[in-house]
């Protein structure tokens, strides 16, 4: 009798947490629907903000705050936040959150809202249910010509390199506070420095993920020419045989964004943090990058995009073949047809990429020294990259121009 008294005591233990937490999003459900303000209309939703993704929160938080200059908005999220600081520096001033603690709470919740509520989608691309469906029935291409259809409004939205509806992200006080913490680090905080920053996901799209020791000799050019180099990422410190100084991913989300704004310059790998400069005006070479028409919104960025290689052939492949292979679903950011490989950058590219971006900073020209125009207006208008000001690396796009431009 006292061992099942015990056991019903543990059971209780271990589910109270979740009940309360079920509890939690029942009750900011129910605030959603029948609130005076709700009821009444008087409230604009911003739904299909994907919280969880730090890619995501950069282009979609700011575009929410922008649209939320017009009206009374209140923001869906979870509470499993990329970067909780950056939510709250946001929104703090003009938007309300309602948070859920389950994301299946999250999507019932945007579910009525967006069918029975005054509401605006400032996601980027589809939600999770959509996303999954695609996935699941080799749809992939058409999700993605939907996201390009999100992620074109929200570009439409910033035609000007202006950071001037931005939030003070940090108070001269925290500044000096952060700076201590980048010096525990490893950072000269009275010299510049660089953060790269290294997919290393090891699950979902691990396409996507690179090789740190190809970024050895762009680490060591920084190095020469008086830089630093802050390395970011999941889990990397048993790869960082350089013993760069090193900001884990479990770093407090203040650091994290501090680290990005103080910066000169970023190396990025296809990921989230590549869309740093959406929020700094900072330039970023996005590494690696796997669709060639993924482009960023600063004009100071540049793109290095992974080639196509077809394995029977040996050949790389030109961009209507790329398009032939994405459009069927054989290149998607889940991976790759078996026939096909995707090639990652070399060192040597990269460091010409690190170079050519330390003398577009010394110059102070970013603008693309081979027209790549031909190359853009390949893709028809619908896609988001005419609504963006990146380009590809020069010496790069030099390099595969006949493959870019066929």
């Amino acid at each position: 009798m006292l061992n099942k008294i015990k056991f019903f005591a543990i059971h209780i233990q271990n589910i109270f947490p979740l009940y309360f937490l079920l509890a939690q999003d029942i009750y900011a459900l129910f605030w959603l629907l029948f609130s005076k303000s709700s009821r009444k209309n008087q409230t604009t939703f911003l739904t299909n903000q994907r919280s969880w993704g730090f890619g995501h929160q950069i282009l979609e938080l700011r575009y929410a705050r922008k649209v939320a200059q017009k009206c009374d908005a209140t923001i869906l999220a979870t509470r499993k936040f990329a970067n909780k600081f950056l939510h709250q520096k946001m929104t703090l001033d003009c938007i309300k959150t309602v948070n859920f603690n389950f994301h299946f709470s999250y999507d019932i919740a945007n579910f009525h809202i967006e069918k029975s509520r005054k509401h605006l989608d400032v996601g980027g691309s589809p939600n999770d249910f959509v996303c999954n469906v695609a996935v699941k029935y080799k749809m992939q291409y058409k999700l993605a010509k939907s996201a390009n259809a999100g992620y074109k409004r929200i570009y439409d939205s910033f035609p000007n390199h202006d950071f001037s509806d931005l939030p003070q992200f940090f108070r001269i006080s925290e500044e000096k506070t952060l700076f201590n913490k980048l010096k525990n680090c490893g950072i000269d905080t009275d010299n510049w420095y660089c953060v790269l920053h290294i997919r290393n996901g090891g699950g979902w799209s691990s396409i996507r993920d690179t090789n740190l020791e190809t970024y050895h000799q762009g680490i060591d050019e920084i190095i020469k020419q008086g830089g630093q180099v802050l390395l970011t990422g999941n889990d990397l410190s048993s790869r960082n045989s350089k013993e760069l100084p090193y900001l884990p991913h479990n770093a407090k989300s203040d650091l994290r964004l501090f680290a990005l704004a103080k910066q000169r310059m970023m190396v990025a790998s296809c990921s989230g943090p590549a869309h740093a400069s959406f929020l700094f005006d900072i330039p970023v070479i996005i590494t690696n990058n796997q669709f060639w028409e993924f482009f960023t919104w600063s004009h100071k960025d540049s793109s290095l995009p992974k080639m196509i290689r077809n394995k029977a052939t040996g050949e790389l492949l030109n961009r209507t073949q790329y398009m032939e292979l994405r459009s069927t679903d054989k290149y998607t950011i889940e991976g790759i047809h078996s026939d096909y490989e995707s090639v990652e950058n070399t060192s040597d590219e990269i460091l010409t990429a690190v170079n050519n971006k330390l003398e577009e900073l010394e110059t102070e020209n970013f603008s693309s020294k081979i027209s790549q125009k031909p190359f853009r207006d390949s893709f028809d208008e619908s896609f988001y990259i005419h609504s963006t000001f990146s380009k590809i690396d020069n010496s790069y796009y030099k390099k595969y121009q006949k493959l870019f431009s066929k």
